[in-house]
């Protein structure tokens, strides 16, 4: 793996404690393991492709806060499965593994950019060739925001999760995050 360049679960924790909830403008640049994404034939590509993915100008928001910002009714969200809030809405721990994570909501209608490329043995690769090795994706319609009356696929609401030690920049400079992100490509 490269020799990236993160921020510290501290200073994530710290940056986010100093913004206004849902306040526009946040820019997030993240690393992420693909080998839960790996089908079962390629397990000799464990540990070997990575994600980098940024986000610029997305508010941080809790999922129930974005659905409820397009439903038609109240929307009360369920309990995550496997995941504990250690401050919500933006942290939380896998009760397995007790790895703390940064946890933000979107919708693909809300204005803001993502950029992401893959790494196969610190190489930049294509899209297509890092997800030859990946397992089918299933995709299934939200039915709890759907019954609240969300029914644009553009307007449901996503959940991103990202290991907190493995985030290269987050704050309020596009610039740095853009920097940030570029850094890894060569």
């Amino acid at each position: 793996m490269k020799n990236f360049n993160f921020f510290g679960g501290n200073e994530v924790k710290n940056e986010v404690a100093n913004i206004r909830r849902g306040m526009r403008g946040m820019n997030v640049v993240a690393v992420m393991s693909c080998d839960k994404k790996l089908d079962k034939a390629h397990k000799d590509m464990v540990g070997r492709i990575y994600k980098v993915c940024m986000w610029n100008d997305r508010p941080l928001v809790s999922y129930s806060g974005n659905v409820n910002a397009k439903s038609d009714e109240k929307f009360e969200s369920k309990p995550r499965k496997g995941f504990t809030w250690t401050e919500y809405p933006y942290f939380e721990v896998g009760n397995k593994s007790q790895i703390e994570y940064l946890t933000f909501s979107y919708r693909d209608c809300d204005k803001g950019d993502y950029s992401e490329y893959y790494l196969i043995d610190d190489d930049v690769v294509t899209s297509a060739a890092a997800k030859s090795y990946f397992k089918e994706e299933k995709y299934y319609a939200p039915k709890t925001q759907i019954a609240v009356g969300v029914t644009k696929e553009e307007e449901f609401s996503k959940v991103v999760r990202y290991e907190l030690e493995k985030v290269l920049y987050v704050g309020t400079s596009k610039m740095k995050a853009i920097e940030e992100f570029n850094k890894y490509k060569e």
